[in-house]
């Protein structure tokens, strides 16, 4: 098709053809003629990256610092990656220039994760890193960065050695102040237990999070995994994440404003670690219509109960397992506290923590003094209920997804995808490292279409959940307290469970039933709309 053919289209038809078009290609196009330009432009900039890596900031600062560019963001990806260890300058001088895309609409922020590299020494140099990654992207966000010491001139004179050709547009960064920008959408990957303190006490995180604006949360949880020098056992001792979220990152304030919630983790969470969703309120998340677990652990009824009386319409339970039986480990000190909660109305409700281990308990005896406790939860027992307390329900999936996977065909749908520069740089002659920014996405792009899927939503990148009804009723049992490692070192304290055929039986003819209720309300709502 030649130009002259194309531009005698609508022009809302040509947008939507070029949504198609590879990021790297809209580059190229720009440059065609003027109508293309002003065409392609906004779909080019709309969703940018930067990592840590190369001059790939100096090219992020280069669109913050250009009006005619910077208008046209609605979508930020900030990666602390850069073939190393810890992010460095001028990464960290990067991040404030956030504060100058008003129209940001939805921030995305990784951290490095290597489980071979979680020993005690790299934890303790890149805490620190990842703390000022963090306070500066909240403090952008929130309006209130500046340029606080006399170091910081140094530090602008070194940003303009690193990136003469782009900021010789500004004699000085005049960041907005008090002007919080509006953001819709939070995903962060690979948050640490480490960062919790600090971080949800300042004023800027309380006025990002707290903002009436932010409806979508989405939060991929590395727990720490301690390796001291001259041992070889990988150990989670640091478990207070999942304790605090109801604190920190989801306070009921927080939560109550949220339409989207995405909570996956490295390792299993739920029972051990504990996340106690009642501490969130009684009264639940009121707003909430997409809800998306990521190896969360179903073991008490009241879990059920609670997910159960949420108002949502979409629910994704991605690689998560019923637990049917643990070791009862003498020395590990049960919890027989309970768990209060006010809700709105000033009622406080009391609630048992019955079948928890107190927080932090380890083990102190030997295997063979351990005794087993099976539990009665079961997925049948999950699906019959959820079918009768979940009027809304029209789209769920009990699945698998692409955790880590990163298929060859997402660089052409991903909007922040920049074309072949990477392919041709010699320093990234490692399949890892050239292919690290589409790992750890799939709390993000849970209910995305596959790659090349065609229909709607094709624009959509990521690796859908995929549901196989042969093996999606997971149980585990509960072994050994973070003592069997897998082949990464990575702790493996759980044995997957084959139930009996009746129960397996069970199991699916109830799921199967659950199903044919949702489709059945998601074809009314359909009619309904």
């Amino acid at each position: 098709m030649s130009p002259n053919t194309l531009f005698s289209l609508p022009e809302e038809l040509i947008l939507q053809i070029l949504e198609y078009f590879p990021k790297y290609v809209l580059f190229k196009l720009r440059f065609v003629n003027r109508a293309f330009d002003r065409l392609v432009t906004p779909l080019a900039f709309r969703a940018i990256r930067f990592r840590a890596y190369q001059d790939e900031p100096c090219k992020f600062i280069d669109i913050a610092v250009t009006e005619h560019l910077r208008r046209h963001v609605r979508e930020v990806t900030i990666d602390t990656w850069n073939s190393r260890i810890c992010a460095r300058p001028p990464f960290m001088d990067a991040i404030p220039f956030i504060s100058l895309l008003s129209k940001l609409e939805t921030l995305h922020l990784r951290f490095n994760y290597d489980e071979t590299l979680s020993n005690f020494w790299w934890q303790k140099g890149t805490r620190d890193e990842e703390l000022r990654v963090l306070k500066a992207v909240f403090e952008s966000l929130a309006g209130s960065w500046s340029w606080k010491d006399p170091e910081d001139v140094d530090t602008w004179d070194n940003l303009l050695a690193s990136c003469d050709s782009t900021v010789e547009k500004v004699s000085w960064p005049l960041f907005p102040t008090d002007k919080p920008l509006p953001i819709k959408k939070l995903t962060v990957s690979n948050l640490r237990n480490f960062l919790e303190k600090d971080l949800a006490t300042s004023p800027a995180f309380q006025t990002v999070m707290n903002s009436n604006t932010l409806k979508d949360l989405r939060l991929y949880i590395a727990p720490k995994v301690d390796k001291e020098p001259g041992y070889d056992v990988s150990s989670p001792t640091d478990t207070s994440l999942f304790h605090n979220l109801p604190h920190t990152w989801l306070t009921p304030k927080i939560a109550s404003n949220l339409r989207v919630l995405s909570l996956y983790c490295h390792h299993p969470w739920g029972w051990l670690p504990k996340m106690d969703f009642r501490l969130i309120g009684v009264n639940g998340l009121p707003n909430l219509k997409t809800l998306a677990l990521g190896n969360y652990e179903f073991s008490h009824w009241w879990q059920v109960e609670w997910f159960g009386s949420l108002g949502i319409e979409k629910l994704y339970l991605d690689e998560c397992t019923v637990l049917h039986s643990e070791i009862n480990w003498d020395g590990m000190e049960r919890d027989t506290s309970e768990t209060i909660v006010q809700d709105y109305q000033g009622e406080v409700h009391h609630f048992s923590n019955e079948g928890y281990y107190v927080q932090g308990a380890e083990k102190q005896s030997a295997r063979c003094e351990a005794k087993p406790a099976k539990r009665n939860l079961r997925w049948h027992h999950i699906f019959s209920h959820w079918t009768k307390s979940m009027p809304n329900l029209r789209v769920f999936k009990l699945a698998q997804g692409g955790w880590d996977d990163t298929p060859e065909q997402w660089k052409a749908i991903d909007p922040t995808y920049y074309g072949e520069h990477y392919e041709c740089t010699s320093d990234l002659d490692d399949w890892k490292d050239l292919h690290q920014q589409w790992e750890h996405t799939a709390f993000m792009h849970f209910e995305c279409p596959a790659p090349l899927t065609t229909g709607t939503g094709i624009r959509k990148y990521g690796s859908e959940a995929v549901q196989e009804y042969g093996a999606v009723f997971p149980y585990v049992d509960f072994v050994e307290p973070w003592e069997n490692v897998d082949y990464r070192g990575a702790p493996c304290p759980r044995l997957s469970v084959r139930m009996n055929r009746e129960e397996e039986k069970m199991d699916k003819e109830v799921f199967y039933e659950f199903l044919t209720v949702v489709d059945r309300r998601r074809r009314g709502f359909l009619v309904q709309d």
